[in-house]
């Protein structure tokens, strides 16, 4: 059966709308979908960011409360980074005793490789005392730049996350004297280091 001209027309324009029509719902459906995903990831990053604004208020906190208690001269966070690969080391916050200066420019993308066996230590090591960085700390490198920003002494604490896996370490330093030895930073570090490391956030550089 021959389909007359004017009526081929007429189905081919309907065939058209309705193809038209459908394709027209399908764009509107994916765009609300993404218009939800977008809003749903907007939503995540606002979270995230009230979330490490809030954990960077107690974690401010707690550095703060280190540096009174343990009467140091600054304390402060190092954090290996990217997360997933660990090639440099940063001080990520820092709090410091009035007319110290601050250690956190000396220390800012350094590459582990140049630290090597310092690294080694804040890795590995749950604590650790220096009394003398002078005598006791064989990484030259590290050393020069502890020598350059007045370290005498430090106590360093390692942080990890659930997974046991290393995320920075909790820093306290004395540039007046050396340590006395009091026997209190193991202790207060650790406090600190149950408090901080839950929520400290990622830093990838």
């Amino acid at each position: 059966m021959t389909i007359p001209p004017p009526l081929m027309s007429d189905v081919l324009s309907f065939i058209a709308l309705i193809t038209t029509a459908y394709l027209t719902y399908r764009q509107k459906t994916h765009n609300k979908k993404n218009d939800s995903k977008i809003e749903q990831y907007k939503a995540q990053l606002k979270e995230k960011s009230t979330k490490d604004a809030e954990s960077s208020a107690i974690i401010y906190g707690e550095l703060w409360r280190g540096l009174h208690e343990l009467k140091t001269d600054r304390v402060y966070i190092i954090q290996p980074h990217p997360s997933h690969t660990n090639r440099f080391l940063t001080i990520t916050m820092e709090v410091k005793k009035k007319g110290v200066s601050a250690m956190k420019q000396n220390i800012q993308a350094l590459p582990m490789a140049d630290v090597a066996n310092f690294v080694s230590i804040l890795a590995k090591e749950t604590f650790i005392n220096f009394n003398d960085i002078s005598t006791e700390i064989i990484d030259k490198e590290a050393k020069s730049i502890m020598g350059i920003a007045g370290v005498l002494s430090i106590s360093v604490v390692r942080l990890e996350n659930t997974d046991g896996k290393w995320i920075g370490n909790i820093i306290c330093e004395h540039t007046q004297k050396l340590c006395w030895q009091c026997g209190k930073c193991e202790k207060v570090l650790g406090d600190m280091a149950k408090i901080i490391a839950p929520i400290l956030p990622d830093y990838e550089g």
